[in-house]
């Protein structure tokens, strides 16, 4: 057992210090849904992910080619947030672990550097609360981890990393991108990147595929929300500020920056005018984007010719004739997420899935792979994202790759309940050995559970988010068999220890090998 004390020792901190962050931001609530330019991902309530559309590279993640059919990504569980990009996927599961699949690109499969049709975890990333890829081919990734640092690697030829320089064009291991601190949020376009911090502050960088440096947007503030469109060389950004709010900046294509309200340049921040209550926002990488206000209502503005903006026509605010947006889609049903890429979708109150936009390699996931056209009003299709009002806890963990010396990294965690996220209460990290013995984990270490006292806590505190344990790195093979719990009750002392027993809160997230 000491061993395992001492590859597990940094657990604590890490606890502590990423269940403070801010859930409401930056933080994955489930359901979600990402649009790609030709395939999509769905993850459930219950952290499981599923996929369809194109498979050309490998982005549908089970190696079985292109199906308009939703299907299940078997080797991925206690997933948490998704991204779905140009022949790109990603996942983050709630033990802090980043997953990536699909075409190679320039170092966006990680230190590997190798595509893959399946799911591969980014060696050298732990802790993670958020991600995002850039709409580059390229393929440009970044991750957030629980001090709230950026992380990237990838492409980086237009200096998308954050270094001032498109030199290296092409980085394998994740790096800290400097120079920033107290990030929330992050969307990456086509060759720029925009960030937002907890105070509301949006920084930017690699504006209009040049690597400039960092700099803040001047004139925005107070914002809770942010979206990166991919058109290469305008790369349009908006920013959603606390009041409901939408800001936009970074285009001298009006019509799709300014919503096709003003024929000036859209170079310097503006507040854009019939928006109200909006919440977020999500772009594609044509010029389409969609909003989503606090009713459930969406709205959108750009271009349109496929059917993207959902109002039963293909034009929008960013193509001929110019419509004045935004534009009120033609929903049926309050939707709780919305997402766009070269098509749109949307998840409803009630956990369905709706999809609307180009179709052709089954994109639309209604079970026609050779479906032509376009689909432009938001339609049902048959699967179900799960009931969003009764998101249950999701658990995860991972024991890496081998290293050549045996060593490998283990990483376990959890996403509370989002009705447990104004509560406190204590998160618990336990280890059952072979021959039966159980340990729990405290700031003391490691020691065997002595069922007279109170159960020892690896975090006590408000239960918001996730909380991703990056228990260590070692040779964990004399401890092969082992198996790793995650649980948390609600309240203090003894009363969130029967909490978490009576509710059965808690779950083995991984077997030792």
């Amino acid at each position: 057992m000491q061993r395992m004390k001492c590859c597990i020792a940094a657990a604590s901190l890490l606890a502590a210090a990423s269940a403070h962050a801010d859930p409401i931001v930056g933080v994955a609530t489930l359901p979600k849904i990402s649009v790609g330019e030709y395939h999509m991902l769905l993850a459930k309530t219950d952290g499981t992910v599923w996929s369809w559309g194109w498979d050309a590279h490998g982005e549908l993640g089970r190696g079985a080619g292109t199906t308009a059919t939703p299907t299940q990504i078997p080797t991925l569980s206690g997933v948490v947030s998704v991204v779905a990009r140009s022949g790109y996927s990603a996942a983050l599961k709630a033990d802090g672990t980043v997953w990536v699949w699909g075409q190679q690109g320039n170092g966006f499969m990680g230190p590997t550097d190798t595509a893959s049709k399946v799911p591969v975890q980014v060696a050298g990333l732990s802790g993670i609360i958020g991600i995002d890829v850039g709409w580059g081919s390229g393929g440009s990734a970044y991750a957030i981890d629980f001090t709230r640092k950026v992380y990237g690697w990838g492409s980086n030829s237009y200096g998308e990393l954050g270094m001032g320089s498109a030199t290296p064009a092409k980085v394998t291991v994740p790096q800290l991108i400097p120079g920033l601190s107290n990030i929330v949020d992050l969307r990456a376009a086509d060759t720029s990147v925009i960030a937002l911090d907890s105070t509301g502050q949006v920084f930017q960088w690699a504006t209009i595929s040049q690597p400039t440096p960092i700099s803040t947007v001047s004139g925005v503030s107070g914002a809770v929300a942010i979206g990166a469109d991919g058109v290469n060389t305008t790369n349009p950004s908006f920013a959603v500020l606390s009041s409901g709010e939408v800001w936009s900046w970074g285009d001298t294509n009006s019509g799709v920056t300014r919503c096709g309200q003003s024929s000036q340049s859209g170079a310097s921040a503006a507040k854009l005018t019939g928006f109200a209550n909006i919440t977020s926002v999500s772009s594609g990488p044509d010029g389409e984007d969609v909003f989503l206000d606090s009713a459930g209502q969406a709205w959108t503005c750009g271009g349109g010719s496929g059917g993207q903006q959902g109002d039963n026509t293909t034009t929008g605010t960013g193509n001929a004739p110019v419509k004045v947006g935004p534009l009120r889609v033609a929903q049926t049903t309050t939707f709780v997420n919305v997402a766009m890429g070269r098509s749109a979708a949307a998840i409803g109150s009630d956990g369905s899935v709706w999809t609307w936009g180009p179709k052709g390699s089954g994109v639309q996931g209604d079970g026609n792979v050779n479906a032509s056209g376009a689909t432009l009003i938001p339609t049902k299709i048959s699967i179900s994202a799960g009931d969003p009002t009764k998101v249950q806890p999701v658990y995860a963990g991972t024991q890496g790759v081998a290293n050549s010396d045996g060593t490998t990294s283990v990483d376990a965690g959890v996403m509370f309940a989002p009705e447990h996220w104004s509560s406190t209460g204590k998160a618990y990290l336990a280890a059952v050995l072979p021959n039966g013995q159980l340990y729990i984990y405290s700031s003391a270490g490691w020691a065997p559970y002595d069922p007279n006292v109170q159960v020892p806590a690896v975090y006590t505190g408000p239960l918001r988010g996730m909380l991703p344990l990056a228990i260590g790195t070692g040779d964990f093979r004399s401890l092969a068999g082992t198996q790793v719990l995650v649980g948390y009750g609600l309240g203090s002392g003894v009363a969130a220890d029967g909490d978490m027993l009576s509710t059965g809160r808690y779950k083995v997230v991984l077997t030792l090998r």
